[in-house]
């Protein structure tokens, strides 16, 4: 197996491990090519050209109805309609709250993250969003946006996490490069689910900074060389009126003016005090929970490692 045709395997094994088939156009998207020598930006043609002709893959992958995935997977073409559907109504529930959040002051980018980012959602799925707040104003961002959730009952609960909104990421616009949290390298291999995580990255709102975040963390395309962001649908796009930017902007002056850094020492303090102490305790040592005034992650659950090492073992048993 040549080096072009192991990549496509390889993409084709990780989106196999959440039971999505891709078409040939995403399999040229988010084409794999780490530690794979001299492979650079491959053709669209090329990619179509191995996938035509390629003895080798055709011992291990399938095509239906214009999806490919790995042999005796028919079932994820069913799957993957089933879930596009669910994802509809979710985004459709979803952007009845976002459209409140993109209003607080202070708010650059929400985004939305993991299987919903890329319409594969399961119907008991909650909603993971991932914000871009201005500079020194991530602990206001935050409880204002928590503080939408509760009075809309919109915030996931032990008992009930189906279509609620889980708010574990926030990031402020001077600290766009996410490199630096990704997990170190390990049987040859990346931290490749923070890779795709940030690649599925799906932008409902944007004010005006999507771009910049894209721009720093280039680094992305030594992973995926052909990658490129996507463009929100518009019916999953927020755009703020003009009335509604010029008041939230004024807020944002009043603010900053009035109350200075004060109000952000006064939410950071207030917010650390009842935030539940096994978070607390997982703080900064490693890149699972990061608490500081310019990251606020919370994967208390982090799945990176697992399913690294779950396509670890999944491409060996296809060598």
């Amino acid at each position: 197996m040549n080096n072009l045709e192991r990549s496509i395997l390889i993409t084709l094994i990780w989106f196999d491990l959440f039971d999505y088939p891709l078409t040939i156009w995403e399999i040229y998207k988010y084409n794999f090519q780490y530690s794979i020598s001299n492979l650079k930006t491959i053709d669209f043609r090329e990619i179509q050209e191995v996938l035509e002709k390629s003895e080798e893959l055709k011992k291990l992958i399938n095509k239906k109805h214009g999806f490919y995935f790995l042999k005796w997977r028919d079932d994820l073409v069913k799957i993957r309609k089933k879930r596009y559907l669910i994802a509809e109504r979710k985004y459709k529930k979803l952007l009845k709250i976002a459209k409140i959040l993109a209003h607080l002051p202070f708010v650059r980018l929400i985004a939305v993250s993991n299987g919903l980012s890329y319409s594969n959602a399961k119907d008991e799925d909650d909603i993971d969003l991932f914000i871009i707040t201005a500079k020194n104003r991530i602990w206001l961002v935050r409880f204002l946006s928590i503080l939408v959730l509760k009075i809309f009952k919109a915030r996931p609960t032990i008992a009930n996490k189906k279509d609620k909104i889980c708010l574990n990421f926030f990031l402020t616009e001077e600290n766009l490069n996410l490199e630096k949290i990704m997990l170190p390298e390990k049987n040859g291999l990346p931290d490749i689910y923070f890779i795709y995580w940030l690649a599925w990255l799906y932008p409902i709102y944007d004010d005006g900074i999507w771009e910049k975040f894209i721009k720093a963390n280039s680094w992305l395309k030594k992973y995926l060389p052909n990658y490129f962001p996507c463009e929100p649908i518009l019916r999953r796009k927020i755009i703020l009126k003009p009335i509604f930017r010029f008041f939230k902007k004024n807020c944002e002056k009043i603010h900053s003016k009035k109350l200075n850094g004060f109000s952000e020492k006064f939410y950071r303090w207030l917010q650390l005090k009842i935030m539940p102490k096994h978070l607390k305790e997982m703080a900064n040592k490693n890149t699972s929970v990061i608490i500081s005034d310019q990251i606020l992650k919370f994967h208390d659950k982090d799945k990176r490692e697992f399913y690294r090492e779950k396509i670890y073992e999944k491409i060996r048993e296809n060598n």
